[in-house]
């Protein structure tokens, strides 16, 4: 009897301190669901990434020593737009000007794949 009463208690005590970590828990879980699902959570991790965003762009712009085009610069491209629309032009190319031609234009196509893998988060056709 005694003997019984004995496991009895060790049972109840065993069993209230589950009850008490199973209530701590199902706590944690409800604070940290309760932060997921807030409407402004999104609002705050873009804004995280932005800021991060911005601070790798700062550093990459300071290590390349990046600069914006002088206006010397942006005239000299506008005036050199219509050279391009000419087909005599691309006749005059020489052999390592259209390999370079050929490997910008790869290069602008694949990052234009790549952006487009990125917005349909698939890599060939759209999940259905």
């Amino acid at each position: 009897m005694e003997r019984t009463a004995k496991l009895v208690a060790t049972g109840q005590k065993i069993f209230k301190t589950l009850i008490i970590a199973a209530k701590k828990s199902c706590e944690k879980i409800k604070t940290s669901s309760n932060v997921f699902y807030q409407p402004n959570n999104y609002r705050v991790s873009l804004e995280y990434n932005v800021q991060v965003a911005k601070e790798l762009i700062k550093q990459v712009w300071i290590q390349e020593r990046l600069r914006p085009p002088s206006v010397a610069e942006i005239k000299y491209t506008y005036r050199e737009i219509p050279k391009y629309t000419n087909i005599s032009y691309f006749y005059s190319l020489s052999q390592k000007e259209w390999i370079q031609l050929g490997i910008f234009s790869l290069q602008v196509y694949g990052f234009f794949k790549i952006g487009e893998i990125i917005g349909r988060r698939h890599i060939v056709g759209y999940k259905i």
